[in-house]
């Protein structure tokens, strides 16, 4: 936590004052002036706000813990690969799940339109997308877990 710092209080008077005849930006004087007071500013006239330390307890792992395995970087780009992969046939569920959503609420509202041909075969085009994307997202999870596995394990 970092601590903060505040300025004693004889120095917050030291500040000028912004006459209320200036505009937004304020006049040149009041800029140089402000300008000089802050470059003469010593970091000693600064002081901590608060005392307080917190302590936690710390448990530094055994060697054997510490050892990080490498891995040839095939397996790396693979996986890599993998979880793209994966990113992509998420997103495609997410978008045809949305499509499906967004039909059955424009039929509920029955504002905008009613059921047409169009409409469903929007939605059951949506349907087997969504399903096709199901079903190669769990693939890609089962290769990408194998391929976690494989470097884990490899020696």
């Amino acid at each position: 936590m970092a601590k903060r710092r505040r300025r004693p209080a004889s120095t917050q008077s030291e500040l000028p004052r912004q006459s209320s005849k200036t505009t937004d930006s304020g006049s040149l004087e009041e800029k140089i002036y402000l300008d000089s007071y802050l470059s003469n500013v010593d970091s000693t006239t600064w002081q901590d706000s608060t005392e307080e330390e917190f302590t936690v307890p710390v448990k530094m792992p055994t060697r054997e813990e510490m050892a990080v395995r490498l891995v040839p970087e095939f397996f790396m780009d693979q996986y890599n690969e993998y979880q793209d992969d994966e990113n992509i046939w998420h997103t495609t569920l997410g978008v045809m799940a949305g499509g499906v959503i967004g039909i059955l609420c424009d039929w509920v509202s029955g504002k905008f339109s009613s059921i047409t041909g169009a409409s469903i075969a929007f939605l059951v085009m949506f349907v087997l997308i969504g399903i096709v994307a199901f079903f190669w997202l769990e693939r890609v999870k089962k290769k990408k877990k194998a391929m976690r596995i494989k470097m884990k394990y490899r020696e």
